[in-house]
C-alpha cells in the first residue's frame, strides 16, 4: 500500500522514470553516484503578528542543513537525480505576557520592584525536500574536476511549532511545490569516491497566512534561501 501511494502521486512517478527508464533506454550502463552534502543558509524572515496587530519582519538563523543526492548517468554529460534533506530554523525569544497580571510593586529588603511576567517563546520551522531533476557535466564525468549545473523540482513538506515554555505547543503541516538549483563543481580524488562544493538556491511556494500559537499567527513566506554547502561523493 506504501508502495502504491509513493509512486501515484507527482513527482514520484518522474522519480521513477528518470532513474530507471532512462538509462536503460539510453542503452547506457548504470553508472551511480551518492552525493551527501551540508553547509550554510541565509537567514529566513518571518512576519509575525505582535499583539498589537503589527507584522514585524523577524530573521531566524538555520540550525541544520543537510542534503542527498543519487544521480544516474545517461552518458558522459547527462545525468537524473533524485534528492532529499532537511533544512530547519529556531528562534527562541522573551515576551511578556499582557493577560497575565503584573503584580503591585512590592518593596523588600533590597528595595527592588517585582518583575513583570515573562515567556520563553521557541518557534521551530523544518523543511523536507523530495524530488527529482536534471545534472549536466559540461566536461564530463570522467574528468577529474567536474563543474556542473542542475535543477529539480520537488516537493516541500514543511512543519512550524511553536512552543511556549511549559506548555505542549502548535503546529501545523503543509506540501508545498518548489525548486533547487545549483551551480558547482566535484573534485575525483579516487575511483571510487570524490569531493562536491557547489552555491544551492532553494526556492518554495509560500504557506499563506496561518494562526499559530500565541506569538506566531501571520503570513507564512515560502522558502527563497541562498546556501554554500559542500560534502563527499560516493561513485559506482
Amino acid at each position: 500500500m506504501v508502495a502504491s501511494r509513493l509512486f501515484t502521486r507527482p513527482p514520484y512517478p518522474l522519480i521513477g522514470l528518470v532513474l530507471f527508464a532512462a538509462p536503460a533506454a539510453a542503452d547506457q550502463p548504470a553508472n551511480w553516484s551518492l552525493t551527501l552534502r551540508g553547509g550554510y543558509v541565509n537567514e529566513y524572515t518571518l512576519r509575525t503578528r505582535t499583539i498589537s496587530d503589527l507584522r514585524i519582519p523577524q530573521r531566524m538563523a538555520p540550525t541544520g542543513s543537510i542534503s542527498l543526492t543519487l544521480e544516474r548517468r545517461v552518458n558522459r554529460y547527462l545525468g537524473f537525480e533524485a534528492r532529499t534533506g532537511w533544512l530547519m530554523y529556531r528562534r527562541e525569544k522573551q515576551y511578556h505576557d499582557p493577560y497575565v497580571p503584573t503584580p503591585a510593586p512590592q518593596f523588600g529588603r533590597a528595595g527592588a520592584q517585582d518583575e513583570p511576567y515573562w515567556e520563553s517563546v521557541e518557534l521551530r520551522g523544518n523543511f523536507v525536500p523530495l524530488g527529482a531533476g536534471l545534472r549536466v557535466t559540461p566536461w564530463g564525468n570522467d574528468a577529474r574536476v567536474q563543474p556542473y549545473v542542475d535543477v529539480s523540482a520537488v516537493v516541500y513538506r514543511v512543519q512550524w511549532r511553536e512552543r511556549i515554555e511549559h506548555q505542549a505547543g502548535e503546529s501545523f503541516t503543509r506540501t508545498v511545490p518548489g525548486v533547487i538549483g545549483s551551480v558547482g563543481y566535484r573534485i575525483r580524488l579516487g575511483p571510487r569516491w570524490g569531493l562536491d562544493a557547489a552555491v544551492e538556491l532553494s526556492k518554495s511556494r509560500d504557506l499563506g497566512v496561518r494562526h499559530l500559537g500565541e506569538y506566531s499567527s501571520g503570513p507564512f513566506d515560502g522558502l527563497t534561501q541562498v546556501g554554500y554547502v559542500a560534502g563527499t561523493t560516493l561513485m559506482r
